[in-house]
């Protein structure tokens, strides 16, 4: 496949930096990511049975929420990224779970011991709160992003490093432990992200506008070209991809 000259580039980049997306659900996609040895569903499910109540952090647009099965008769969702709050709160609230936006992971809105089981998939938590609204005995599962998470892509647009490089299993594990909680499973995975095309890699950088705050096509363009080459030569891109799983217990 021939790479696209620096105009037609342009014009295809901008195209794909324009198209439309919303709430958290990346279905529609076309880059692949390697599976982790967990399967974070199964986990979050098999320790469903039994409780009372449930909060999901950071729940996005409630993708992923409104797809478990067996969940208990109290279930309450927040969301602090402001484009997916009246997704959530419309999927939601039909539902009858209640969703509340929040600013803050250190201040969630919620009496002392509220929930039974807390649930957190790639969004940011502080272990002292989550300790906090947890009943005793209640359980914690969280599924993280690394902060290694796509460095690669970062240095080869010349772009600044994430803010948040150090985040790591250790890391969270201290604290999950300096918060008072039991740690019941710990694992981490280094993988890929697998791009077919440059177009794929811009549209991530849309949708993930943390990874390279204020990107854009344009400013980045020189770069773009160059991988757009790689791509052409190699099929694809491959781009590191860190997650890593915590179960603990109060």
């Amino acid at each position: 496949m021939a790479h696209m000259s620096k105009s037609g580039l342009s014009d295809r980049l901008r195209q794909a930096f324009e198209r439309p997306f919303s709430g958290w659900d990346f279905s529609s996609a076309d880059w692949v990511e390697s599976d982790t040895p967990w399967d974070y569903r199964r986990i979050v499910e098999d320790h469903l049975p039994g409780r009372e109540s449930l909060l999901d952090m950071n729940t996005g647009g409630g993708e992923f929420l409104t797809t478990l099965t067996g969940l208990p008769p109290k279930v309450c969702a927040t969301e602090s990224y402001e484009p997916n709050i009246p997704l959530a709160r419309e999927r939601l609230e039909s539902l009858g779970y209640h969703l509340t936006a929040v600013s803050n992971p250190t201040g969630i809105p919620f009496d002392d011991s509220s929930f039974d089981i807390i649930i957190n998939r790639h969004g940011d938590f502080d272990s002292v709160e989550v300790e906090r609204c947890l009943t005793p005995g209640g359980i914690f599962i969280t599924q993280q992003v690394g902060g290694l998470n796509a460095a690669d892509l970062n240095q080869a647009l010349d772009a600044p490093p994430m803010n948040d490089a150090n985040w790591c299993l250790i890391v969270a594990v201290q604290q999950v432990r300096q918060a008072g909680m039991r740690i019941l499973e710990a694992a981490q995975n280094i993988g890929t992200y697998r791009f077919p095309s440059i177009e794929s890699v811009v549209f991530y950088l849309k949708v993930i506008p943390w990874q390279i705050p204020g990107f854009t096509p344009d400013e980045y363009a020189d770069r773009l070209l160059l991988l757009d080459e790689q791509i052409s030569r190699d099929g694809y891109l491959d781009i590191l991809s860190q997650r890593f799983l915590i179960v603990a217990q109060v």
